[in-house]
């Protein structure tokens, strides 16, 4: 959006809920408890949706004396594995989400005991239309990727892309309770944004 954080409420915006880096779960936890979006059931869909398909591959491979119960198992290790590598991509995702949507001053920050990765942009005002680039670009570049890739592996291998995506998409449990949360304020005309030396991210609703 074109527009300043200092602008937002001469240009009758009002705030609704600061959130405090450093207690991210704690407050889409709170927000979450009641509404429920499409982005809800996306996300739970999504987590379900992949088990089916492992289950299939992997007797289909034990079956076919392609693979045993310990390198299926491993191959699925393999995959749970490279999500963790993946984190830092992943957060460069949400960057180049940032970036396409016009949005500068991008940065990133950590919380290794809690095990949640952010990337931010200081101090650009962004809505839901926005938001929903940001957010689901790294989700969306893993599922496609990783079907892309499908018909040019092994069925060892699709153990470990299918795991890969399944543990990714839990990964991605943060982005989607954000969207969410969003997403329940739409019809509010809800914007969003970060300051990085506070630490601290504000959404603000047309008055």
């Amino acid at each position: 959006m074109n527009i300043q954080p200092n602008e937002l409420e001469n240009s009758g915006y009002v705030l609704i809920d600061k959130l405090k880096h450093n207690d991210l779960m704690v407050f889409l936890t709170e927000k979450n408890k009641t509404n429920k979006s499409f982005y809800s059931y996306l996300f739970l869909g999504c987590l379900i949706a992949p088990l089916p398909i492992l289950s299939f591959f992997f007797t289909i491979s034990f079956l076919q004396d392609k693979i045993t119960i310990g390198s299926g198992l491993l191959y699925c290790l393999l995959g749970i594995g490279l999500v963790f590598l993946f984190i830092p991509f992943h957060e460069l995702l949400h960057a180049l989400g940032y970036r396409l949507v016009g949005a500068r001053n991008i940065s990133f920050f950590a919380n290794i005991k809690k095990l949640y990765f952010a990337a931010i942009s200081d101090k650009s005002v962004i809505n839901l239309k926005e938001f929903k680039v940001v957010a689901l670009f790294p989700f969306l570049f893993v599922i496609i990727t990783g079907l892309a890739l499908i018909p040019l592996i092994s069925n060892n291998l699709l153990l470990t892309i299918i795991t890969f995506i399944t543990v990714h998409n839990l990964f991605c449990s943060g982005d989607f309770a954000l969207l969410n949360y969003m997403q329940s304020n739409k019809h509010k005309g809800i914007v969003t944004y970060d300051d990085k030396a506070k630490g601290e991210t504000y959404f603000y609703i047309q008055n």
